[in-house]
């Protein structure tokens, strides 16, 4: 979990950046520590799906501006790729989200991503 401090990111006994707190544990919750990262794209899209937030938005959102910016074919296509990621996990049944999801934080934080569930 992110490390919080009195008086920085809690403040009168609340945290200062809600949304901030929530991205930074999603993200620990997602990270991989290799070399690679094949997982990438389905990583984002768990991480994106547990916040649901501004910043996950604006990092999407920032990721296609960039592309389309820069005339990079491939990363946009890897936009498009995650947002249809992501739109697949959401659309899940709660059931079979629930088990996916088991299936992938059973992976986490490995970088053996042989068992890492695909979306």
């Amino acid at each position: 979990m992110p490390t919080l401090y009195l008086g920085q990111s809690v403040v009168r006994g609340a945290l200062a950046e809600p949304e901030q707190f929530a991205w930074e544990a999603a993200a620990a919750l997602t990270s991989r520590d290799c070399d690679t990262f094949p997982t990438q794209r389905t990583d984002d899209a768990v991480r994106d799906w547990l916040v649901s937030n501004s910043l996950s938005e604006r990092r999407r959102q920032t990721v296609q501006e960039t592309a389309r910016e820069w005339g990079d074919a491939t990363a946009a296509a890897d936009a498009k790729a995650g947002a249809r990621a992501l739109s697949h996990l959401s659309a899940m049944r709660d059931d079979q989200r629930r088990a996916w999801l088991g299936r992938y934080f059973a992976t986490a934080g490995r970088c053996d991503v042989s068992g890492v569930p695909t979306l």
